[in-house]
């Protein structure tokens, strides 16, 4: 089974060699893409020889694709064991970056299964990020990923909520 619990450290470690902490809001967060990029090409190669193989010969391959790869070589049923981390540690890594840490609930309602939401606070900071049981560990981390990269430290969020997908019923006009 793949261990991704080193995530932490690995990644954690290659971004204080960048010198992470004095860098700006910016050439943080591309840090964490490459440095990330590395870590999930790295598993890849140990979890199979012919992914790594096609991996070498695309010349460019995003987050979200490696993340992919990734969550195909791992069993469904590993997923929570190992694929979890990954948001995990994109949220200890924005909490630390904002000065705030990042709940994750695990909500009963099934309307978070396909659509989880982040919330932030007064102070337009991530609060929490809220998801089901059931969800995806690829599309949860695809979405957190996201709003890290577009959204987060880029504006004022004052009480802002971002959902994978709007679920309102569209308005009538009738």
């Amino acid at each position: 089974m793949a261990d991704l619990r080193d995530i932490y450290f690995r990644v954690g470690k290659d971004l204080y060699q960048h010198a992470f902490d004095v860098e700006n809001t910016g050439r943080k967060k591309r840090l964490v893409e490459g440095c990330l990029k590395n870590y999930l090409a790295s598993k890849i190669a140990e979890e199979s020889t012919e992914q790594a193989l096609i991996l070498s010969e695309k010349e460019e391959v995003s987050v979200d694709d490696l993340v992919e790869m990734l969550g195909d070589l791992i069993p469904e049923e590993e997923h929570f064991d190992t694929m979890r981390h990954l948001t995990h540690f994109m949220l200890n890594i924005a909490g630390e970056m904002q000065g705030w840490s990042i709940t994750w609930w695990d909500e009963q309602d099934e309307q978070f299964i396909d659509n989880p939401l982040i919330k932030f606070n007064e102070e337009g900071k991530i609060d929490s990020l809220t998801t089901h049981k059931q969800s995806s560990y690829v599309q949860t981390f695809k979405f957190v990923h996201e709003v890290f990269t577009n959204s987060f430290m880029n504006e004022k969020n004052n009480n802002k909520q971002l959902t994978l997908k709007d679920t309102r019923k569209p308005e009538s006009n009738d």
